[in-house]
């Protein structure tokens, strides 16, 4: 429009009469409009791919192979609307256990092939062991305090300490049983007094999450609590949102826009709320009765403030390590026991056989418990399984590469992220 404008001023004062034809001038100038506009975009086009190339020729050399990204995108218009795992195993058909995708300009190396994994977590654990923070992460809460996205003595001695607080708490140990079997019987209690068909997947989430919070906070939740829903209704918002092949990850300033503004208050609240808890623990702390694990890291700050040492457990990050514990333990656990629900029912004969298995071994007048695991082999295998049919994760956790190194004869770059996906490999090597 400005071209056009310009170009009848021009005529208007040097060729009045031309002007006054102004059909033949309204035709000339939008020809003339057209065709530069037609060329604009065509070189907008054309340098966007000359850039495009020249930093994809300017990478790496001798990279896995996988599909060519696109400007800007990389290969994102392989995964909009559909699932990643099938989306990535098609890549694995198409170009073996080990390729390269593109998440915009970010390059990651997928691994699908078992042996390369185990390669990178024996062999070569020194080079894939780095802690890789997606991009959403770096934009938003950082690294600091985090349980899986740090390296360094500082994060060694936190998960050492959160692994050990884990374990007094009863992870791992018979002494979980009772809140587990606790939470059993209120999730019972509720389902008994339900008419007709419902969907299981929100009380299935509260137990998990009763059992995580009454480790974290000491406590367990009514499940009509609107606090508590609202809490595990963030944290599955948040793990639905925070895909790592999503565009927030992908183009993470738009975090920063009106586009993720519920994500980035979603966020606010869940460390608005955990340190509201850390408060109500740190008024109310008595070093002879450590209710949780809230009151384990106020305790341990307590001590290294005291004896002089550096203090590596700080107040102000306490809300990151119990929000991983919270959302790592509450999200897995209830995937696979929704799971497990919906193949028992579409496998009634199989569902049979393990009530009558339980029926034989625990009967009607006690719970379970993990001893019952060693008389119950064919509930045992059917909870295999269910893990087996859908892993714990499909995609595990990304890691990142400390240093130049070669896997399977390409190179892979420090600092970039390597991908593995279970689903494939647990799927695989069952067949095999």
């Amino acid at each position: 429009m400005y071209i056009v404008v310009r170009c009848q001023r021009v005529v208007r004062i040097f060729l009045p009469e031309v002007f006054a034809q102004k059909s033949i001038f309204t035709m000339a100038a939008g020809m003339i409009s057209s065709y530069l506009v037609a060329n604009m975009q065509t070189s907008l086009l054309f340098g966007i791919a000359f850039m495009t190339a020249i930093w994809y020729m300017r990478g790496p050399k001798n990279l896995p192979p996988g599909p060519m990204p696109l400007p800007i995108i990389g290969n994102l218009h392989l995964l909009a609307g559909k699932k990643n795992f099938q989306v990535f195993y098609r890549m694995f058909q198409k170009y073996g256990g080990i390729c390269t995708v593109y998440l915009g300009r970010s390059r990651i190396i997928l691994l699908t092939d078992i042996n390369l994994i185990k390669e990178t977590a024996t062999k070569q654990a020194d080079n894939f062991s780095d802690r890789f923070l997606p991009p959403l992460l770096a934009w938003t809460i950082g690294s600091e305090g985090s349980l899986f996205f740090q390296n360094g003595p500082v994060w060694k001695e936190r998960r050492k300490f959160i692994m050990q607080a884990l374990r007094n708490f009863g992870v791992g140990k018979k002494s979980l049983e009772y809140k587990i079997n606790e939470e059993a019987r209120c999730l019972m209690d509720v389902m008994t007094g339900i008419e007709g068909p419902f969907d299981p997947s929100e009380y299935t989430t509260l137990i998990i999450a009763n059992v995580i919070c009454n480790i974290n906070f000491g406590r367990r939740f009514d499940y009509t609590d609107e606090s508590f829903k609202t809490i595990v209704d963030k944290f599955r918002y948040l793990f639905g949102t925070a895909s790592l092949t999503g565009f927030a990850n992908t183009f993470p300033f738009l975090v920063r826009t009106p586009l993720y503004r519920q994500l980035t208050q979603t966020i606010q609240y869940m460390i608005s709320y955990v340190g509201k808890e850390i408060k109500e623990h740190q008024d109310s702390l008595d070093e002879g009765d450590v209710r949780d694990i809230i009151d384990m890291y106020l305790l341990e700050i307590k001590r290294q403030q005291e004896s002089g040492e550096e203090v590596i457990f700080k107040p102000e990050q306490a809300w990151r390590a119990i929000m991983e514990i919270f959302g790592g333990g509450t999200d897995t656990t209830t995937n696979t026991l929704l799971y497990g629900i919906l193949l028992t029912a579409l496998n009634t004969e199989v569902q049979d056989k393990v009530q009558e298995e339980i029926d034989r071994v625990i009967g009607p007048d006690r719970q379970p418990c993990c001893e019952d695991r060693t008389n119950m082999p064919y509930t045992d295998a059917v909870l295999m399984e269910i893990q087996r049919f859908r892993p714990v994760a499909v995609i595990a956790p990304p890691h990142g590469v400390f240093q130049d190194t070669q896997l399977a004869g390409y190179n892979i770059p420090k600092g970039i992220g390597n991908v593995q996906m279970c689903f494939k490999v647990v799927l695989l090597s069952w067949t095999s």
